[in-house]
């Protein structure tokens, strides 16, 4: 006996799209990647592939996101993959101390976003159904007391969309009991009887949809596997048009690239004694400046590791500048500076100065930007050279994802809605 949509009103149904995107529809992500675990925090075990993350802490949730999908965009290309385990926020500082929404994947499917050698890359991430053709199954626990008589520990697995809430009975015909998630994905069933098989687990998704999954037989091996017979078929889409492309317009603001380590924008060929935090003097909209003593001819230039900004994107370069010597002599180039796409910037004095330049200053045919150079055209040294604020300005015309999610915890919303995390900002 099975059970579906028991006592719901249906919602619309949407057909099952090999892509369907849910709500919200986009956020900024980074992932780096790790050697996973057989099991994993959501104990999918050996059933999992490649294609699996471990969110940071904040995203996480609790175990909530487990078995949930979502598309993720890099340099190099897009992949789905499914949450299968937690990247701890208390062990790993760096990356997933909840500052922003962290992805750390599986070290093999890494490549199919950005190059390993990198080690970490910006990335866009939106929630979609999970592109199975097979029903949802059940998989008892991995621990040495996963079942008994009187308990069943199992988790759930392969759900097209995110579920809500798990009861269950047994073939005696008792009503049915509301379990608990733990932390740690499992539902667990503490029977005031010797359990009557086979066991019914009537499983609710997010948008109020009910399937039902049963276990057969008395389990006889840790991780074994319950194939149902229903899958999810109800979810609301997010229109597939509303997501910009997500370039990185910042390069030095505050630090580079928001001053995270190893983000989308780094610098590079600098001479001895660059400082990236000098904040002995700094414009009033600022926090950090950077500064370097340059060469005679020497180039500071920054690079961007993530997808290069179309220069259709792009209305001009703005900075701002200072030095306590008087620099005259200061060029910026667009892209490499043997490319030849230059401007003169006007002396660089004691008061700091905003400047900015529209792209038609620095001629036609202009590349789509992954660096930008500072150059020093006199043979002298020029001392001191500082810089704010330095970015990229989008055309009007570019709508600029510059929404942050911090994750530190996750609101407890209305069913249906999908947590993405608290204190959403945008800019």
């Amino acid at each position: 006996m099975l059970w579906h949509n028991v006592g719901i009103s249906p919602l619309p149904v949407f057909p099952d799209l090999s892509v369907a995107y849910l709500w919200p529809p986009i956020q900024r992500g980074r992932s780096t990647y790790y050697t996973v675990n057989t099991v994993g925090a959501c104990g999918f075990g050996n059933y999992r592939d490649i294609w699996t993350f471990a969110p940071n802490t904040g995203f996480f949730n609790g175990s909530n996101t487990c078995g949930s999908c979502f598309e993720v965009s890099g340099p190099l290309g897009t992949h789905v993959f499914m949450a299968a385990d937690e990247c701890p926020s208390s062990s790993n500082q760096q990356w997933c101390s909840n500052d922003m929404t962290h992805f750390d994947l599986d070290s093999r499917a890494f490549p199919a976003l950005a190059p390993s050698s990198w080690g970490v890359t910006y990335t866009q991430v939106r929630p979609i159904v999970c592109p199975t053709t097979d029903p949802v199954a059940v998989i008892i626990g991995w621990s040495s007391a996963a079942y008994s008589q009187n308990y069943l520990q199992v988790y759930i697995f392969n759900h097209k969309v995110p579920i809500d809430s798990v009861e269950v009975t047994d073939a005696s015909g008792a009503p049915f009991t509301t379990l608990s998630r733990t932390t740690y994905n499992a539902w667990e069933w503490s029977s005031p009887n010797i359990i009557v098989y086979p066991v019914m687990y009537r499983i609710r998704s997010i948008y109020n949809e009910y399937i039902s999954v049963n276990v057969s037989s008395a389990p006889t091996a840790l991780g074994q596997r319950f194939n149902g017979t229903q899958q999810f078929t109800q979810w609301s889409t997010a229109a597939t048009n509303v997501c910009p492309t997500m370039y990185e317009y910042d390069i030095y603001v505050n630090g580079l690239n928001s001053g995270g380590t190893r983000q989308t924008a780094e610098n590079w060929q600098t001479d001895t004694g660059v400082n990236l935090s000098f904040t002995a003097s700094l414009p009033s909209n600022a926090t950090l400046a950077a500064q370097q003593s340059m060469n005679g001819y020497a180039e500071w230039g920054f690079y961007t590791p993530g997808a290069a900004v179309p220069d259709t994107e792009i209305a001009g370069i703005e900075l701002q500048v200072y030095s306590a010597a008087s620099n005259p002599g200061i060029q910026l180039a667009w892209g490499s500076y043997a490319n030849g796409n230059i401007v003169n910037l006007p002396t660089i004095t004691s008061t700091w100065t905003y400047l900015y330049f529209p792209k038609a200053d620095f001629g036609a045919s202009l590349s789509n930007v992954s660096s930008l150079a500072l150059k020093n055209s006199l043979s002298t040294t020029a001392n001191g050279v500082t810089i704010a604020n330095l970015r990229l300005v989008p055309t009007g015309s570019v709508v600029e994802p510059r929404t942050f999610f911090h994750v530190a915890q996750c609101p407890k919303g209305a069913r249906g809605t999908l947590c993405f995390g608290a204190n959403i900002s945008t800019f």
